[in-house]
């Protein structure tokens, strides 16, 4: 087995460009470098339906000519690549390697040949193993039968110069035929029994007895050519007939597609071959991740129901051995098939893959008990990865965001605004406290005491969130774990009036109780607060800011010995 050039492991992506394509309309460039100017890890957050998934989308179409493991687009079931509301001809992608190398997709309408995609650039540092997991990877995952589980392996070419298989293309090209054929019964059945007045079938076997039974009243088919039908019915159930014969065509040539060749099943051998047996490491940080001290073991094993079975086997510590449906929840369900993904990544990683992963909200579907540890893992595992993670809950952003920095991994962040169908997403920079704390300099700028108090409590509390994750701090659980200042401040407090920022914290101490009376509620004698007590208020929490945040490498500090200190070592707080 020749092994790929191992400078695909330092292998980044530096920027994507898109145009009309998904959820962006026109122009748009999305850049994944750091504050240290190299490009990192990085959270693109916004909500649901704003288009971050087109952004990953995109880096995960111009590398790998695919989009959620898809490289078909003309289906009704597939991915559509252009923007929904310009009539563009044509639209593209580009991404920017940390080589100088520039991948680009482009995709135009034909009107003779439907679709036309071209690609520009070469590099094969990702054409072997899918970069992107998405949510739907790992609910499906569990849900596909044993007997072919294995075939989640083919789009994986661990070493393997192949070609994606021309069967298994094939066998997804008359999946899509089926299931539009099965939608098309339905809706000419539909129409039939809105004639008859009955409730329209939803399942095959229920149309056929709509048909034999109601239509047709039993008459067997050989003798119904000498039935009349109700004029308003003979084309409705001669466009369901021919639904009903499309529908068993379809089905007649998915189970000939269907048929395994040879070629197909020797190349899933060889990639698991090659990607070893992943049960111990899917054990271990199966372990780490719960604690569950009474699962003994999780394995893996491919073929041995069929060609293409992949079963998962949970082994408690009472020796019963069973599927994941017959132990766990849904939560654990979704962990292990998580972990299976990551197993398959890290074995890439290690033959040479460029070391990217797009991670699609796909944390999401994890308890969210769990997904901090999880993530630990990742960070831990995956440490020298370029991460591109989806967010669209801001309280795990602010998480993630403390994990990264504790684990000492530069990230930086897309945030996606005021996305609309015509106009697209508004893309901005930053994690939010460069600009609260430029807000609570322009309020002291200005000279309003309002402001100032409320400004300073924003800062103030993002301060103490991210300190309880950095020093970190006791607090007591609250339900959904949403902490407030009050939960958070005074175990902040306690850490850092045994540094020499007590002083500090006991100015911001006297003043705090202007954050609510003055920023954040009505009183009348609040009315009365002075610019001075105000000022003391803003250029204490400022100055906290200053001596916890580092500009220059863009991290809080963390607990480091007896000190604390950011990545860079800048600053320094003893």
């Amino acid at each position: 087995m020749s092994r790929r050039s191992p400078g695909h492991s330092n292998l980044r992506v530096s920027q994507v460009q898109l145009r009309d394509f998904r959820g962006v309309t026109g122009d748009a460039a999305v850049s994944f470098a750091h504050k240290n100017g190299k490009p990192s890890s990085c959270i693109v957050f916004g909500e649901n339906g704003t288009g971050k998934s087109s952004i990953v989308d995109a880096v995960e179409w111009a590398c790998q000519g695919k989009i959620g493991r898809s490289s078909k687009f003309s289906a009704r079931s597939r991915p559509h690549l252009f923007n929904l509301a310009t009539n563009a001809e044509t639209c593209s992608v580009a991404v920017t390697l940390t080589d100088g190398t520039v991948l680009g997709r482009k995709v135009r309408r034909d009107p003779e040949k439907g679709t036309v995609v071209s690609a520009s650039g070469e590099s094969d540092g990702f054409q072997y193993v899918p970069m992107s997991l998405k949510r739907s990877d790992i609910l499906n995952f569990l849900e596909l039968p044993p007997e072919r589980r294995g075939t989640l392996l083919l789009d994986h070419y661990l070493g393997q110069e192949h070609a994606t298989p021309s069967e298994w293309e094939s066998e997804q090209e008359t999946e899509d035929v089926l299931v539009a054929a099965k939608t098309h019964v339905r809706q000419a059945a539909a129409a039939v029994a809105q004639i008859l007045g009955v409730d329209p079938p939803h399942e095959l076997s229920d149309v056929k007895v709509m048909v034999n039974n109601v239509v047709y009243k039993s008459v067997a088919p050989r003798h119904r050519k000498s039935i009349s039908l109700a004029r308003n019915l003979v084309d409705p159930v001669a466009a369901l007939e021919l639904a009903l014969t499309d529908f068993e065509e379809s089905r007649v040539r998915r189970r000939k597609t269907t048929q395994v060749s040879t070629q197909v099943t020797e190349r899933v051998r060889r990639t698991h071959a090659i990607l070893g047996d992943v049960s111990e490491w899917l054990s271990s940080s199966f372990q780490r991740v719960t604690g569950a001290g009474h699962v003994a073991r999780i394995s893996a094993e491919l073929g041995r129901l069929g060609p293409m079975s992949l079963e998962l086997d949970v082994e408690l510590s009472t020796g019963f051995v069973g599927a994941p449906q017959k132990v766990f929840s849904e939560g654990y369900q979704d962990l292990i098939a998580l972990l299976y993904f990551l197993a398959v990544a890290r074995a890439a990683g290690e033959q040479g893959q460029a070391k990217v992963l797009i991670l699609d909200d796909v944390l999401q579907s994890v308890d969210a008990t769990i997904r901090v540890r999880v993530m630990n893992l990742i960070l831990d595992e995956f440490a020298d990865w370029q991460l591109l993670i989806t967010v669209h809950d801001r309280l795990w952003r602010a998480q993630l965001l403390a994990l990264f920095q504790s684990a000492g991994h530069p990230v930086a962040e897309v945030e996606i605004r005021n996305w609309g169908f015509t106009s697209g997403p508004s893309i901005t920079y930053g994690t939010g406290q460069a600009l609260a704390t430029a807000d609570l300099e322009n309020a002291l700028a200005v000279g309003d005491p309002a402001p100032v108090c409320a400004v300073s409590g924003r800062l103030l509390e993002h301060v103490c969130d991210t300190m309880s994750w950095t020093l970190p701090i006791s607090v007591k659980r609250r339900r959904g774990d949403r902490y407030t200042l009050a939960d958070l401040w005074p175990g902040v407090r306690k850490e850092l009036s045994k540094t020499t920022l007590s002083d500090v914290a006991n100015e911001i101490e006297v003043w705090m109780h202007l954050r609510n009376a003055v920023g954040a509620h009505y009183n009348d004698w609040a009315e009365g607060v002075t610019w001075s007590d105000a000022e003391n208020f803003g250029l204490s929490v400022l100055a906290l800011t200053d001596s916890l945040y580092c500009s220059k490498c863009g991290q809080w500090v963390i607990r480091s010995g007896s000190q604390l200190a950011c990545r860079c070592g800048h600053k320094q707080v003893s």
